[in-house]
């Protein structure tokens, strides 16, 4: 009973400021439940839509005219495949409305009677209606777009414009999103007769492989199409799939879990302090408790149990919270996967994150009361503390300068532990407001640092040419020839090669580690290739096609899209091993990008070259539509982090303000009885704090500008990319601490302003 007694008083007397930690606790448990259910969940729910849909390990797409059923007899005969099928298709490179802006992709149309037992569709929705042309999109390419069933579906191939209504929204776990390179669309028999009419040139045959093995079934059947002069259009395993579809899952989550961790270190941190301040103000009572026999056991249960009941219900409420928040994050994590995720609350993971934080909470007030035990009453009565003296730093009679600044020195002198509490909250809060501020700059102001990081080489146009045109053309624009469909293969296994007149005039340099191969005996290998076979520069690796060819490794590359499975070389080196080769594709680049320049180059282009021609990409237009979901959804990050920064801020001075003057308001009345206004003394507290402002923001812009560039290179090297392009402005640094430190200053000026209310009328009534 006397601890409920003692709990009642200690909660009626603190009640702001364990409000105030249990907000700051609220936030954190909102935070790191997000993160943990999307991490233990998200990995289990898309294996098991995987396996429902029965998709494919291994999947190649060769041309129809080059598939014969003794193909399929002989991968079926491969060891570790379980299973195959094949789906006819037709394939075309094509611009999309995608957020608003076109998006060239590649599709695959294929013939929705073709997808039987592998790689399964699952419908989302459809109508009943009979559409002329009916066409089934997939469900990344609705969820980012404006296509609603019964939507036209138009677009032009080699002149001829082709006209579809959208029949149904399907879900399927085989290609997925942007980062796939080819996404799939399904058409009911005439259709894909209406389709191929015109295109039975790109008709294609898509093998789905079922396997228990996937990199040796991507090797053995890579095997087969080479020794049978098959080319291969496009190939994929399940796994770099994953890879590609969760990756912004995985930054979120980190995102995520880093700062709940750091609200929920500074949650510690403000109930360590706030009960050292309980007991600094209490000493008298205390030892006046222990006078009439209260044990300490007891008075230290009374003094823990209230934050103890907060943690329990606010973590509760937390864990509540978490369930719409779960619900935005999954819907912004299946826009961008391509497959309907819809998280659940998991309760004994959500137990589990309650049971460790009121653990963590609990452990840390009982160790922050510990002094209770070795408290004297006869000394605490007496408002003596253990080695405690009483100190007057800097006495007015003996300190020259202005009393308003001897003032606010004295406060900080005698505030030191709180001023070390707000500074270190001022630091974490900086340093994580300089990250997301950091994001917010490369994705929104910066997008083109974003697209380096996550895609391979991006021109202005791109132009697929049916005669030679190249030296026409680099008379007026920078032209090169450059290949991203090339293939050779190492060890065996086929790899996508990336095929460049010259990679020295790029705009996006891919080499993470040594430098592009320059002569026809050079190579520059990907990231996975590089750990796969402990390869160093200088080494000596033996490639093939047609022919094969010894060459030199002379750097490392990213490609995240390609999970670093590729291979650089130039055009006389991939001639080497195909001395058919002659390149068609041209990137052409201008020094000022926009879409309007991108499309006026494109009709100058096109009415220049005509039937020279055979396609053309905006790729200006593709990138700004792939990186316009994630300007989104930065925005929203960072706007979020940065009221949370304020709001823990405002809560933490808010500790610190009240305690304060309560513990001081005998001395402001007596200062306001002598003459001094509300303003001065507000100056002379929020005055005592500045120190700790300035020094603790400055100190973590320092820190975040020494350290931010590693920060963002561990994120994303989680998804492969280890050439991090990001630019890291001292502005953004030192303008985020200047922002979070004339924030700090004007909620102390706010909340210190109850010194209004303290009259010495008051003061004699209360005394």
């Amino acid at each position: 009973m006397k601890h409920l007694i003692l709990a009642g008083y200690f909660l009626k007397k603190n009640l702001k400021s364990i409000l105030s930690f249990a907000i700051i606790l609220f936030v954190a448990t909102v935070m790191f439940t997000s993160g943990i259910m999307i991490t233990t969940s998200i990995d289990d729910d898309y294996k098991k839509r995987f396996d429902e849909l029965n998709t494919a390990d291994v999947s190649f797409v060769v041309p129809e005219q080059t598939y014969t059923d003794g193909l399929l007899d002989k991968i079926r005969a491969t060891e570790n495949v379980s299973d195959v099928e094949t789906a006819r298709g037709i394939m075309l490179s094509i611009p999309v409305q995608m957020n608003g802006m076109e998006q060239n992709q590649n599709q695959i149309f294929y013939r929705l009677d073709d997808i039987k037992n592998i790689s399964k569709l699952n419908t989302i929705s459809s109508t009943d209606k009979n559409l002329e042309h009916a066409i089934y999109i997939p469900y990344y390419l609705s969820a980012n777009s404006d296509l609603a069933l019964g939507s036209d579906f138009s677009f032009t191939a080699d002149g001829t414009k082709y006209e579809f209504r959208v029949k149904g929204v399907m879900e399927e776990m085989q290609y997925g999103n942007y980062s796939s390179s080819v996404l799939g669309e399904y058409l009911p028999a005439d259709s894909y007769e209406y389709l191929k009419e015109h295109n039975s040139d790109k008709e294609t045959r898509t093998i789905f492989i079922k396997s228990s093995d996937e990199e040796q079934t991507l090797k053995d059947v890579s095997k087969i199409l080479i020794e049978n002069h098959i080319p291969i259009l496009n190939k994929s395993r399940a796994s770099v799939k994953k890879q590609s579809r969760l990756s912004v899952s995985n930054i979120l989550v980190l995102i995520l879990l880093a700062f709940a961790v750091i609200i929920l270190f500074i949650s510690l941190v403000v109930t360590r302090f706030k009960i050292k301040q309980t007991l600094e103000e209490d000493l008298t009572n205390m030892g006046v408790l222990k006078s009439l026999g209260y044990k300490s056991h007891e008075i230290i249960t009374g003094i823990v149990l209230p934050y103890v009941i907060a943690t329990l219900v606010f973590s509760g409420l937390g864990i509540v919270l978490a369930t719409p928040v779960l619900g935005l994050l999954g819907n912004v994590i299946s826009t961008q996967a391509g497959f309907v995720w819809e998280p659940q609350l998991n309760i004994v993971a959500s137990l589990i994150i309650v049971i460790s934080i009121i653990t963590l909470i609990t452990v840390s007030t009982y160790l922050s009361t510990r002094k209770i035990k070795k408290l004297k009453p006869i000394e605490a009565i007496r408002g003596i503390g253990e080695n405690e003296t009483i100190k007057n730093p800097f006495p007015i009679a003996k300190t020259k300068g202005n009393v308003n600044f001897i003032m606010a020195l004295k406060n900080f002198a005698n505030s030191i532990s709180g001023n070390i509490l707000l500074g270190t909250i001022l630091l974490l809060t900086t340093i994580l407001a300089s990250f997301v501020v950091t994001l917010f700059y490369n994705v929104n102001v910066s997008p083109e640092n974003f697209v380096n990081t996550l895609v391979e080489e991006h021109p202005t146009v791109m132009v697929k040419q049916r005669e030679n045109i190249k030296d026409e053309i680099a008379k007026d624009y920078k032209t090169i020839y450059y290949d991203e469909n090339c293939e050779s293969v190492l060890d065996g296994n086929s790899y996508k090669t990336f095929v460049a007149e010259t990679f020295e005039s790029m705009a996006n340099d891919l080499v993470f580690e040594g430098s592009n191969p320059k002569n026809s005996d050079e190579v520059a290998v990907g990231s996975s290739l590089k750990e796969k076979y402990d390869y160093k520069i200088g080494d000596k690796i033996k490639l093939s096609s047609s022919n094969s060819h010894e060459y030199t490794i002379t750097g490392f590359v990213q490609s995240v899209n390609n999970a670093g499975e590729v291979i650089e070389m130039t055009i006389d080196g991939y001639k080497n091993i195909n001395e058919d080769y002659e390149p068609d594709t041209l990137y052409i680049y201008l020094d000022d990008e926009t879409e309007e320049k991108a499309t006026k180059l494109i009709e100058d282009l096109e009415a220049k070259y005509g039937d020279k021609i055979e396609q053309t990409v905006n790729y200006v237009s593709s990138m700004n539509s792939a990186v316009a979901m994630f300007i989104s959804l930065i925005k929203i990050i960072t706007i979020v982090i940065i009221i949370i920064a304020l709001l823990v801020i405002y809560l933490v001075l808010n500790i610190l303000l009240s305690g304060l003057i309560m513990s001081k308001k005998l001395e402001l009345g007596v200062l306001k009885s002598v003459g001094f206004r509300t303003r001065q003394l507000v100056i002379q507290i929020v005055g005592g704090f500045m120190p700790s402002i300035i020094v603790f923001v400055l100190l973590g812009a320092v820190i975040s500008s020494l350290c931010m560039n590693n920060v963002f290179d561990s994120i994303f090297s989680m998804v492969g990319a280890y050439k991090v392009s990001f630019e890291y402005p001292l502005f953004i640094f030192f303008g985020s601490a200047a922002f979070l430190a004339v924030s700090a200053i004007l909620i102390g000026v706010i909340l210190s302003m109850k010194i209004k209310r303290i009259t010495v009328y008051s003061l004699i009534k209360e005394s």
